[in-house]
């Protein structure tokens, strides 16, 4: 259902309330990262919809996520709040709400985390809950890297389309002949070229590139052809 997904919104949409779904949960969010902002709460729900566009993801939480690549449940994080690092994600997720931290990696890269908080029934995240959460992940991160790779390509297509119709209107007004060919097939012709044929666009097109080479182009042509 996720790949299905080609709206990266909609994509992060659904993984919101999957992921609420699965452990029973109504506070969740989406850290994603951005070249140019790092990672960004871009969906939150319940208690995460305030941070949404302005959350960022700590840097101690950021580090232990790549360091692991694996999620961070708060009350099963190892070591004692004695050590700096441990004290200062401990006081970070409980800053926030969070109760869990699963990494989205696409080729063992860190694209985002799932924040997450308590379970609505109280219970404490199990490794059911864990491996439900982690495969949801993976499966999110493939999913919203080929929605990265569709935007990427819509863009791309976007702008090759402009440029043809900048490069076609040049063309048209243009007081030298311009002809695009296809092997021997005259795809296009501009007005000048019909002016200076005396053939029309129609005729051109109906014609081999050939047909209209100059006489004298054709004979040297012809003498740089090997017998």
């Amino acid at each position: 259902a996720l790949n299905a997904k080609k709206e990266e919104h909609e994509l992060i949409d659904d993984l919101i309330e999957t992921t609420c779904a699965g452990p029973g949960i109504s506070d969740a969010g989406l850290f994603l990262h951005h070249v140019e902002d790092g990672f960004v709460l871009r969906q939150g729900r319940g208690l995460f919809q305030d941070m949404k566009g302005r959350g960022s993801l700590a840097d101690v939480a950021v580090k232990k996520l790549q360091e692991t690549n694996r999620s961070l449940i708060l009350r099963a994080i190892p070591g004692s709040e004695e050590e700096p690092e441990t004290f200062h994600l401990k006081t970070y997720m409980r800053g926030i709400g969070a109760e869990a931290l699963v990494p989205l990696l696409f080729q063992g890269k860190l694209q985002g985390a799932l924040v997450l908080g308590a379970k609505v029934n109280g219970e404490k995240f199990g490794q059911s809950d864990v491996g439900f959460l982690e495969s949801l992940s993976a499966h999110a991160a493939s999913a919203l890297e080929n929605a990265r790779l569709n935007d990427i390509t819509r863009k791309i297509l976007s702008s090759l389309q402009e440029s043809e119709e900048s490069f076609m209107t040049l063309a048209q007004w243009m007081p030298a002949a311009v002809f695009i060919h296809r092997d021997a097939s005259i795809i296009y012709a501009n007005t000048a070229a019909e002016a200076m044929t005396g053939h029309s666009r129609e005729q051109l097109m109906a014609m081999p590139i050939r047909d209209i080479i100059a006489l004298d182009h054709r004979s040297a042509d012809r003498a740089d052809r090997p017998n």
